[in-house]
Formats: C-alpha cells, structure tokens, sequence
C-alpha cells in the first residue's frame, strides 16, 4: 500500500538561543521540519497550532519550566499523546528524573549532549511517529473501503427487497377478488419493500378529452415513524405540473430530490414535507388512467433505473387488475397479462441462479471441446514432425537436409498456429497458464528466422536479424509463448511490406540481479498504420482496413494474441507508425537469467581481415557485429568500385584480406566481378558467397567461380563462427584452439551414446496411432533402447504381468482401455499381477491443458510428454526414471 507522511514536525524548546541552534544543528534533516521556541507558553501556542512527532524540552525556564509545560500538554486532548523528551543540565538524581516522568516525560538527555545518543532517541520515536501515521492511513483506507462494500450491499439488499416486494404485489393482485382489496395490499407490499413514508394512487379524470385534476383513490402511510412539520396530504389533487403532465403522458416517470428539481418544483415538494419523490404513470388499455407516488419525507433518495424498472413492472401489474376489474368484458385477457408479468418478474428473480448454471455449462463444453481439438490435431501431428526427426537422422545431400529442416520447421510452425487458436479460446476463459523452464534464446530466434526468411526472400525483401552481445543465451521462462509473439509481429512486417526490408534488432534493456528484459525491435518499410486507426490493430478479429483482409489475408487474431500474451510475461508493446513509411514494434519481454549456465563463447579468430560486399545498411550492423565478435577487422563496401579500392590498398601494403564476403543477391553485376578478381588476382584469399535462403542452388557458383563457403542469409552468429572455423582453423588462437578440441571430443561423446549401456534398459510404448508407435519407437531404438509396442492398456497390463520394464510410456487415449485407467491398475496390486507395481510410468498426451496433467498425476503417472514428442523428451524421462546402478 502506498502511504504518503506529510513533513515530521519537531519542536525544540530552550530559554537560550545558542542551545536551540546547536539542537538544529544535531538534528538537521531532509525529513524533519524544526520548529523552535523560546519559552513554554510559546511552546503551547505551536502545539495547539501545529502537528508535532516530538518535543525535545528543556527543563530550566523563566517564567514556566520544562515540568509545568509538559503538564499543561497532558491536560489537553490535542498534546496528550506528544512524546517529550526532557533536555536538562541538573544533576540526575532519581528524585529529578521521577518528577520528570510524572509530569509526562517519555526519556531524558541530560547535557552536556552526545550527539549520538541524542540523534538516536530521536530517531526512535520519529520512527514511531511514522508507523503510527501509517496505521491511521491504512485504517482511514479500510474504512473507505468498507463503506464501499457497505453501500454496495445497501444497494444490493434494497434491489432484492423491491423484487420481493413486488413479488408479493403481483401475488395479492391475482389472488384478489376485490379490485379495493388487492390494490391496497399490493400498495402495502410496495410500500414496505421501498422503504418510503407514504404512496398514494391518483386517478386523472377527464372532460371531453382534456385532462382535469387528479383524485386520490389509494394510500398507504409509514406506521408513526416520522413526524411533519405540517401536514399536505396528497399534494396532487391540487397542483399536477404541467412538465410533469407532459412526461406521463408518454409514458416517462417524474424523480429525484430537492436538490435535482427545479426552483419552483422544489418549493412544492418543501411546502409538502417531500424530500424525494417517485411518480410513475398506470396506462390502462394504453391510456393515461392515472399516476402511482412514492413519497419520501425524510431521505432525499436517489432512485436508480433497476428499481424504478422494477416498480413499473409492479404498476403494470396494478393497471392490469384495474383493468381486469373495471372491464368485464376483458377479465379473462386481463388475468393471462397478470400471469405473464408476474412470470417475468419471477425470471428476473431467478435470472442470476439460471446464469451461473449456463455459465458452468458453457466453461465444460468449451474445455471439452479444446481437449478434442487438441488431441485430434495434435496425434497425427505427432507422426508428421516424428517421421520427419528420423528422416533427418538419415544420409541427406546438404540441400535435402536444408528443405527437410524446413519441412520440420514448417510442422512446428503449424502447430503454432494450433496453438494460437487454442491460446484464443484460453485467453477468452481467463484459463492460459505460462511455462517456467530452462530454454536457449538464441535456438528459439535461428528457428524462427529459417522459417521466416522464406516468405520474406519470396517477397524480394531483405530481412536480417541482429542480437546485440550483451544478450544473454540461456534464459528461463516460456520459449513457446516467446517465439508465438515474435512470429506473429516479425509474420505480419513481412506480409504486410512489399518493398524494402523487415529488421529485427534484439538487445538487453534492463538487468538487476538474475532478472532482466530483453527489447525485441521489429522495423519494416511496409504500408505502415494511420494514427486514427492504431487503436484497432490488437483488437481480436480486427484489421485496421477492411480491404486488407481481401489484399493480405488473415483474421487480426495473431497481435490480440500477442498483446495478451505478453502483458501476462510482464512486457509491452508498443507501436511506432506512418502510414507509408513503415513501422516499428517495440516489445519487450522479462527473464530470469540460468545461474548456472556460463556465458556462451565463441570460436575466435585473430586477428583476421575480412571485407565484405554489401549494399544494405541493417545487414552490415549484423555482419560487422558479429565478425568483431568472432575477433575479425570486418572492412565493409557498398559497390565493387569501392570493394576494389579497398583491395588495392591492401595490395600496396603487402598484406591480403583473409576473407571476401559477397552478397550474390544485391548488386549482381558487382558481385560478379568482384568475384572474378579475388579468385583471378587474390588466390590466398577465401571468397564467400552470402546468398538469401530458399534462392537456387546456384548459389555456390557465379558463371563457373565457385564459392570456398557459404553464408546464408539471414545470418546466424553460430553459423558463422562454425563457416569460419571451417576455412581458418589454423587461424584459432591458442585458448580457442583447446577449447574445440575439447568441445568436439565432449561433442562426439555426446552423439555417440554408449549402445552397451542403453540396451540393458527395456522400454514398454504403449500407443494406438500406427504412424506415432512407429515413429516413437524408431527414435528411440537409434539412441540404443530396447523397445517393446503394444496398442492399448489392456495389453499394457497383460505383458507387465509377464515381463519387468525398466520404464513405461503410456498413451492417454486407447481404444479397450485407455492409459489412465491402465496406470490405476498397475498401481492397484488388488486389481492386478503386475511384477513391479512402481515401474515409472510417463504418459504420452496431446492434450496440453494443465488439468490432464494433474490428471495422470492423481492415476498414478510418473511423468508425462505432450505431443508431438521428440527424442531428447524420451531421453530426458529415461535418464531421470531409469534404475539407479
């Protein structure tokens, strides 16, 4: 709670002014305000002006002393609970300091004074004094409160004693047989339920056709429990206004109090004792037949439209019995109307209870229906990204493993956007939940921008991507939800740019302790948004032009995604754009950083001279970036004119470049024949052709030069430092050179898993989907694992009661039994013969809601992977569960 404490008041009271300015001085400070006094009566006249926290006061004065003072402050309400703190010279006998106490004294400081101590006690009770101004503050806000709730509940109560009020009407007039009868009844009713002094019923008569004075037919008065001034019993037979008789006529109501009526409408309602006041029209066969008045004589009361709804659906009722009695002719219609508004006010009574039901009943479905939908897409999305892990294990040209990463990213990506309507439906029931897990930022940005780079490149557009290196590597925090958001607002600067460039530049804003924010700028050239349309762009299904839906395509959900995804990660985003010129995104996203992990380092190389040909200025910020970082003098060109000068020159100093970069995609004419001179005239030289991905596969060749390395962009950090390592290994300097070799033996290690020591452990994959057994299966017996499929629970159980598993993975959704039911049993040793009732159990769902997982908890599960799974989830589950040696 934030508490704010006006300026603290000291006052300081001594005889002598030196003795005061050497107080001030001691106790000077920017949060004290010191107030001074040279005698006790000025002293008093200070405290019965002003609020003090404390009174440092001297003992010894003319006149009235410190003893005298602090007794008069005692006696009076305003002082009495001032601490006084006595300053004083005299000897310290217990006598004088008793005194001291009695007459109010919460300490002594006997001079001459240590500044310590005196600063000290000082601060004592001036930390007091601010607690105790915080304790008021939070009480003063508690009250508020708490009148808020309390004039809520008035609110609330008083709403549901009308309905039963009016209830209680509607039931005295069908139950009537006398018009007289029932009406005073239901007038009682209402009278009770709205709290007011008096109601009367008028009716207005009529000479040929012209309204004339009202005639009082009903009234209920308050029993005794207010007294008038005088009495003016039904000031309507005497003076109906004729504002007043305009707005009945059609049907309007007439409230308020004295205060919201007019002068000379007020004066009416004063001469009648009236301090608030309700008249509602009765409308028999659709005419004016009279007027229904709620009085108030002591509460100028405020009445709001929910009542006065209610109570006119009450006088609808009275004009119905009227009716009913006064027209024999329409009784039988009269008494079918008279039910059917009292029907209706009964569903407003039980409206609330029949909403909370249909509420209940719309959250089940919609979790059902996102359960189904998850499962169905996610199965046969499982055997797609699977199969294609296990493809990608096999032997591949360069350019198949290129198109078949993509595939594989592709199917990610799809099952994105599964995710995006998913998170939709989450973000509407209030029910999305964000993962906290360990993750590589820069793995979850390369993968992004592969898949990515293809539409931009389709496009004609330059796209590039720079991560500052201040940026850490190894974060926490939810990687899915991060790259969703970045698609989403990277997807739509490509889609909606059709010349010029998307750039993406990701820097470290904020760091204090483990955490920190991390900015994600995206920039394009696109069609940019106008001013008075920006507010549209994060609403759900929402474009800011209605013709950008036909042009562009997409439904506007993916920003509203967005948007709300990244306030629940404790960012923001926000928009900078002209229309024509492009825009700019500006999101930024907190972390927590992994302790344990160390600052990734990269090969360095030193010092090598690198020149590079490229005319666009965001991918030589990205290039010359990461080329100083890997230890390389990156020189840059924009033209071959310019790119051959810088040849020459270093020609003339017998040195050479130990590496040309080209971009082979801007400027070919250029391109080409830098290319031609450096392998003409520069042999010692690399030459490496930077072409966009998804161009041909000519791009190793410019008309028969063959390139020594290839650098694709978007370029990546790691994909340079692994291309340069390549050509200029000997270049490494000596700390690096241990570390790759140490790296690639650790390395080797790793992809080679110990086949001896995985095939002791036998695993049990129980799984329906022919396409997802065979993929899990494949993916695991490569690592070394022995693998052993069946295709429901029932078989699960029958060949654990025959054979010891080391682990078990357990599909949730089986045909016969299904894997919930399966692990109660196993579980169970009543239910089942199982060898070993506690063999660890992962289950395998495509269902991502959290309630599934507590699910396969409470059945006993061990663990479990969401679908579609890879081989390092099989690896991670067995390593953690696999029996211990």
């Amino acid at each position: 709670m934030n508490v704010s404490i006006a300026p603290i008041n000291v006052l300081l009271v001594d005889d002598r002014p030196e003795n005061l300015l050497s107080l001030e001085n001691l106790l000077k400070s920017p949060e004290l305000t010191l107030v001074k006094a040279t005698s006790g009566n000025e002293s008093l006249g200070l405290m019965l002006r002003h609020d003090f926290a404390l009174v440092l006061l001297d003992v010894q004065m003319p006149e009235m002393d410190g003893f005298e003072v602090a007794k008069l402050m005692r006696s009076s309400a305003k002082t009495r609970h001032i601490p006084i703190i006595f300053i004083t010279a005299i000897n310290k006998e217990p006598r004088h300091v008793f005194k001291g106490y009695k007459a109010g004294a919460v300490d002594y400081i006997f001079k001459p004074l240590n500044p310590e101590i005196l600063r000290s006690k000082v601060n004592v009770f001036i930390e007091l004094y601010k607690k105790q101004k915080i304790v008021e503050q939070a009480t003063q806000s508690c009250n508020i409160a708490l009148d808020s709730l309390k004039k809520t509940e008035s609110i609330l109560r008083r709403r549901d004693v009308l309905l039963s009020g009016a209830n209680q009407a509607a039931d005295h007039l069908l139950a009537a047989s006398c018009c007289a009868d029932g009406i005073l009844s239901a007038l009682t009713a209402l009278g009770k339920a709205t709290d007011v002094d008096r109601v009367f019923i008028y009716e207005l008569h009529k000479i040929d056709g012209f309204s004339c004075l009202m005639s009082l037919c009903f009234e209920w008065f308050r029993e005794d429990q207010f007294v008038l001034s005088q009495r003016h019993d039904h000031f309507l037979q005497n003076d109906l206004l004729k504002k007043w008789q305009e707005k009945l006529d059609k049907g309007d109501y007439v409230f308020g109090t004295l205060e919201t009526f007019s002068l000379p409408e007020a004066q009416i309602l004063r001469q009648n004792d009236i301090c608030s006041l309700l008249i509602i029209p009765i409308f028999v066969e659709k005419q004016l037949w009279g007027v229904l008045d709620f009085e108030d004589c002591q509460n100028n009361y405020q009445w709001t439209d929910l009542e006065v709804s209610i109570l006119m659906s009450a006088t609808r009722n009275i004009a119905n019995t009227i009716m009913r009695f006064q027209i024999a002719d329409l009784r039988e219609a009269s008494r079918m109307e008279l039910e059917k508004m009292n029907n209706e006010l009964k569903q407003v009574i039980q409206l609330s209870g029949q909403m909370a039901i249909k509420a209940d009943e719309a959250h089940r479905s919609r979790g059902e229906f996102l359960a189904n939908v998850s499962h169905e897409i996610r199965t046969p999305l499982t055997g797609i990204i699977g199969m294609t892990s296990l493809l990608l294990e096999t032997d591949l040209s360069s350019e198949q493993r290129q198109y078949l990463t993509m595939s594989y990213q592709s199917a990610e990506s799809l099952l994105g956007v599964i995710n995006d309507i998913l998170d939709f439906s989450k973000l509407e029931a209030r029910h999305m939940e964000l993962d906290d897990i360990d993750f590589d930022l820069f793995q979850v940005i390369e993968e992004m921008l592969d898949m990515l780079a293809i539409k931009a490149h389709e496009n004609d557009l330059d796209f590039d991507c720079l991560i500052a290196p201040s940026v850490p590597r190894f974060l926490r925090g939810d990687p899915i939800k991060v790259r969703q958001i970045l698609t989403n607002l990277i997807g739509n600067a490509i889609k909606f740019t059709e010349i010029g460039y998307v750039f993406v530049h990701i820097y470290l804003a904020e760091h204090a302790r483990d955490d920190l924010v991390i900015m994600f700028d995206i920039l394009d050239t696109g069609i940019g948004i106008p001013k008075n349309r920006m507010d549209r762009l994060f609403r759900s299904f929402s474009q800011v032009d209605g013709s950008a839906t036909r042009k562009y395509g997409g439904t506007g959900l993916g920003l509203a995604i967005s948007k709300e995804l990244t306030e629940m990660m404790g960012g923001t985003i926000q928009l900078e754009s002209e229309e024509g010129s492009g825009s700019r995104f500006c999101l930024s996203l907190q972390f927590v950083k992994q302790s344990y992990k160390r600052k990734p380092k990269y090969y360095h190389f030193g010092p090598l001279d690198v020149l590079v040909f490229e005319p666009q200025e965001n991918c030589q910020r990205v290039i010359e970036t990461y080329l100083t970082i890997i230890g390389c003098r990156p020189q840059i060109a924009t033209s071959f004119q310019e790119a051959n000068d810088k040849l020459d020159a270093f020609h003339k100093k017998q040195k050479y470049f130990h590496a040309v970069i080209v971009d082979i995609h801007a400027h070919l004419f250029d391109a080409e024949q830098l290319s031609t001179v450096i392998k003409n005239n520069f042999p010692e030289t690399r030459l490496i052709f930077m072409p966009r991905l998804g161009q041909p596969h000519m791009q190793s060749r410019i008309k028969g030069i063959e390139a020594d390395g290839i650098l694709t962009r978007p370029i990546k950090l790691n994909a340079l430092s692994k291309l340069f390592f390549t050509l200029f290994k000997e270049e490494l300097t000596p700390d690096m050179n241990k570390q790759s070799c140490h790296l690639k033996n650790n390395t080797a290690r790793k992809d080679r898993p110990n086949v001896n020591q995985q095939s002791s452990l036998n695993v049990l994959l129980a799984e329906d989907n022919h396409v997802n057994r065979l993929a899990a299966r494949r993916l695991m017996e490569k690592v070394g694992y022995q693998v052993h499929t069946v295709v429901n629970g029932r078989e699960a159980i029958d060949i654990l009661e025959e054979k010891i598993f080391d682990i078990v993975f357990m599909d949730i959704q089986m045909p016969m039994m299904d894997g919930i039911e399966a692990s109660i049993i196993i579980r169970d040793p009543k239910k089942s013969k199982v060898l070993n009732p506690d063999v660890p159990i992962i289950a395998l769902t495509a269902h991502s809601q959290k309630d599934y997982r507590d699910i396969c908890m409470k059945a006993g599960m061990n663990d479990f992977i969401v679908k579609p799974f890879k081989l390092v989830d099989f690896i991670e589950k067995i390593e953690k569960f696999k029996p211990k040696v």
